[in-house]
């Protein structure tokens, strides 16, 4: 409630959103998760972007707005070693779709990018393992990495979307 009370009063009215949240406490397996870990990462990848929502809604319609969800190639390809992680962005692709549905008639767009990895702390276990991150290179169809700003500007941009 408190961040949205910073924005609206710092811009007067919300446009556009984008949640690109994102946690992992843990690499290891998903049945062996505790449900204090499920819960947080849960919590954080795909709650927090649907409530923080819900607070905006009022202030987004009527303004022909945009929101864009921040999943992961782990919703795709998943990661052995990230297993709730992988679920976690997985249903942020649901989410999107409902969403998408539930606010057509608002007139407010919902989308999802599904980036690959991105070098940042979060990702240092693929691109600081050598052999895993050649891997990930070789597979990877562009051959250069795209920054996010760039796919979320083009998200936003393509109206149509």
């Amino acid at each position: 409630e408190q961040l949205v009370a910073k924005a609206l009063e710092h811009c007067g009215g919300v446009d556009f959103l984008v949640c690109s949240a994102g946690v992992n406490p843990l690499v290891g397996s998903t049945l062996g998760t505790s449900e204090q870990i499920w819960d947080k990462i849960l919590s954080v990848n795909v709650k927090s972007p649907a409530l923080l929502l819900s607070q905006l809604l009022p202030y987004m319609e009527n303004r022909r707005g945009a929101v864009i969800l921040v999943s992961s190639i782990a919703a795709y390809n998943p990661v052995v070693a990230l297993g709730v992680y992988n679920v976690s962005k997985t249903a942020l692709l649901g989410l999107t779709r409902t969403l998408a549905l539930e606010l057509a008639p608002k007139d407010i767009r919902v989308n999802c990018v599904v980036p690959g990895i991105i070098k940042t702390d979060f990702s240092k276990v693929f691109y600081g393992n050598e052999p895993l991150w050649k891997n990930f290179k070789e597979h990877h169809q562009l051959q250069r990495q795209v920054g996010f700003g760039d796919l979320v500007v083009h998200v936003w941009l393509g109206r149509g979307s």
